[in-house]
């Protein structure tokens, strides 16, 4: 029976089909949304309630905070500052290692590397070691000299290299101790 239709029957037979079946999968994909996008509004809309119950909490707790925290936190680093003073110790008790060494690191001029810290606190003593590399004898000098400078640190009492750095001109693998008073 196909047969016998034109040619031309058959092409207008075959555009109507697919506009049809366009037609018929536009419409299942716009209800398969549908149904999605209502399946989604329950949970949107208690997500919205809940984040707008968390923003007025957070709201209230903004105005419970109580006005001179300032005071109070000026008041809290006295009194840490005098518990640090009657702790037993070697009189750097107002620096702490972290402070020490961003104070050491600071110092440290271009050239010298620095891979390894230590920090020893033994009794009364307390000693920290630094361990890397130099690029020239002069930075590792420049580096002593700086640590050693009784004005700029009054803390550091000693600061020396061990033996046998100066043999080498370039890429000086040291071991610097700096004593503590």
């Amino acid at each position: 029976m196909i047969n016998l239709l034109p040619l031309f029957e058959k092409k207008k037979l075959r555009k109507e089909f697919f506009q049809r079946y366009t037609v018929v999968m536009l419409v299942v994909v716009l209800l398969c949304e549908a149904s999605l996008l209502i399946s989604l509004v329950p949970t949107y809309l208690a997500l919205h309630s809940s984040v707008g119950e968390l923003t007025q909490k957070l709201e209230q707790k903004k105005k419970e905070i109580l006005p001179g925290g300032d005071e109070a936190q000026s008041q809290l680093n006295a009194i840490k500052s005098e518990i640090s003073l009657l702790k037993p110790g070697t009189g750097i008790a107002e620096m702490s290692p972290s402070e020490l060494f961003t104070s050491i690191l600071a110092q440290k001029p271009n050239g010298v590397l620095v891979s390894h810290l230590s920090y020893a606190h033994v009794g009364n003593n307390v000693s920290v070691q630094l361990f890397g590399v130099g690029s020239t004898r002069e930075s590792l000098l420049l580096f002593q000299k700086l640590l050693s400078n009784k004005e700029a640190n009054p803390h550091i009492t000693e600061a020396k290299y061990s033996q046998g750095f100066l043999l080498k001109k370039n890429d000086i693998d040291y071991v610097l101790t700096i004593t503590l008073n």
